[in-house]
């Protein structure tokens, strides 16, 4: 049977992890994370070097479903130094969740980078290469910030955004969809948007600062946008790019 954690108005003093500790889940993983809850470190959808579904089925799901919470490290979609069999799904943002019964809005504030796969470089190897497949299926990371300004509440995503895992990829599609993140009054300042198939960036105003990309030849050049298929800016979205877009297909 499926796993499914909720966790809401709670402080966590290290990582939480969908899956299991060094053992597979052969179903699939729901967190869902709610309230005034405080994580310290990350969260992952997946396990902590277990894998989620069998390769055999191919068939299972990570989903993180985020509606409030302050989080010290970054969010992943998948399992750290395992593999997905199936899709991963990153949804911050009540409005962005399908089945939010319980789940309570309040602020969200995330530091670190937001995965829509999983973790390959646990050991902060200087050598990324993005060949190791933490998803097997396809990846969708949704943000919707509606009702947040609005009542007075924090949304803020402050490190990057990946349609990808860390120095890990997806063999299926990656997209990312963006809508009322930042106002044009107060933007929301973040590092950068990166490898992902499709990204819409709707009714926001998004600061990007830039950073560098070790795999590419260039590796101390600092991109705002990395490695994106086809970008697209609706509803009178505003996106300041500090650094230079790298390999942007198309955009419109």
């Amino acid at each position: 049977s499926d796993i499914t954690l909720n966790i809401k108005n709670i402080y966590v003093n290290e990582s939480i992890y969908g899956g299991g500790n060094q053992a597979d889940v052969l179903s699939s993983t729901l967190v869902n994370i709610s309230g005034e809850t405080i994580v310290e470190k990350n969260v992952f959808g997946g396990g902590n070097h277990g894998a989620v579904g069998t390769e055999s089925a191919n068939d299972s799901n990570s989903n993180v479903n985020i509606a409030g919470a302050t989080i010290g490290g970054s969010v992943y979609g998948g399992c750290n130094t395992s593999v997905v069999y199936g899709t991963t799904k990153v949804n911050i943002g009540l409005s962005a969740i399908d089945n939010s019964t319980g789940m309570a809005i309040d602020d969200i504030d995330i530091t670190g980078t937001i995965f829509g796969g999983g973790e390959a470089n646990e050991s902060g190897s200087e050598v990324y290469d993005f060949s190791f497949i933490s998803v097997t299926k396809g990846i969708d990371i949704l943000i919707d910030g509606t009702n947040y300004d609005e009542n007075d509440l924090l949304f803020k995503m402050n490190g990057s955004i990946f349609g990808s895992g860390n120095a890990s990829s997806s063999s299926g599609p990656s997209n990312i969809y963006i809508r009322k993140l930042g106002t044009r009054k107060e933007p929301n300042t973040t590092i950068s948007i990166q490898r992902a198939d499709n990204v819409t960036i709707d009714s926001s105003a998004i600061e990007l600062t830039g950073t560098t990309d070790r795999t590419n030849e260039y590796s101390n050049i600092k991109y705002s946008l990395n490695r994106i298929k086809v970008l697209k800016i609706k509803n009178s979205a505003t996106l300041l790019l500090r650094e230079n877009a790298n390999m942007l297909e198309s955009f419109y």
